[in-house]
């Protein structure tokens, strides 16, 4: 694993499955605060802006199941957005 520490999930449970945004201030800190963090982020998330804006940070992974189940996002279109084409 080498120096990199890893979250495996980082899920704000008062958005999650509520396709409302997720908590970017909270990926914001922890990509500011602890550089290297391997975060999966989940918990609301329902844009693409939201999937550019995690990948842009550092971001190592997003959970969009209820985004994409929903049909609100498409998984190639979400795959495009966090640069995983």
């Amino acid at each position: 694993m080498g120096s990199e520490m890893c979250i495996r999930d980082s899920t704000d449970i008062a958005r999650d499955g509520a396709m409302q945004g997720t908590n970017l201030p909270v990926y914001e800190t922890l990509a500011r605060e602890v550089p290297g963090l391997g975060v999966t982020a989940s918990g609301g998330i329902s844009s693409l802006s939201e999937i550019r804006a995690l990948a842009a940070m550092g971001t190592k992974a997003a959970i969009v199941g209820k985004a994409v189940y929903t049909g609100a996002l498409a998984l190639p279109d979400v795959l495009a957005a966090a640069g995983e084409e």
